[in-house]
């Protein structure tokens, strides 16, 4: 089952990305949001005996995630790849965690000419492919896993084409075979730069 929508979403995401980005990009009939994010996270392991289930902290800083967001003409969706790529390494061991997310924002405000200040607060459904590899004592591996959840924000305007982005947000992780199924909270406070 986990197998069958990693190569879904392995296909799907990029075919979506390549669809949309060259038609925004080289038409421009849709405006492109450009996005980094910083991240404070909470997350929490279900019961297994071999891991404890207590709440472990995660800061990301500068930045946790990149994403773009390809919007519709009047502002209202937007559907938003986001990638974020974490590795630890100590003592000989290694590991990475690549995360691709699909998101698929609705605005429930939109800025526009006359109130270009309009608060803009959204919520972000996605679905994504968690994947991780180890190396070290033992722990030589790959092991990929889905992720779903949904976000609550806002953005704020700073100057034309600049906002602060705010977002609080829920995810949960499936279990696979190295890895035990997760709850995650977490705060995120980015910049967007936006094409027009």
């Amino acid at each position: 089952m986990h197998g069958r929508l990693c190569r879904v979403l392995a296909t799907f995401v990029p075919a979506v990305a390549l669809t949309l980005v060259p038609a925004a990009v080289g038409a421009q009939l849709n405006p492109i949001e450009l996005g980094i994010d910083a991240a404070v996270l909470w997350i929490r392991s279900d019961r297994l005996a071999e891991i404890d289930p207590s709440w472990l902290t995660v800061i990301q800083l500068p930045a946790a995630s990149l994403r773009v967001g390809i919007m519709t003409a009047d502002r209202r969706w937007s559907v938003e790849p986001k990638l974020s790529l974490v590795r630890f390494s100590s003592e000989g061991k290694s590991s990475s965690e690549t995360v691709l997310d699909l998101g698929l924002l609705y605005h429930f405000a939109v800025a526009g000419r006359r109130s270009p200040e309009l608060p803009q607060p959204y919520i972000r459904p996605f679905v994504g492919l968690d994947y991780a590899t180890s190396s070290g004592d033992a722990t030589d591996g790959t092991d990929a896993r889905s992720r779903f959840g949904v976000g609550l924000g806002v953005k704020l305007r700073m100057v034309d084409r600049l906002a602060t982005r705010l977002e609080a947000g829920y995810t949960r992780a499936r279990g696979s075979d190295q890895r035990a199924a997760t709850n995650g909270i977490g705060m995120a406070v980015g910049l967007s730069f936006f094409t027009r």
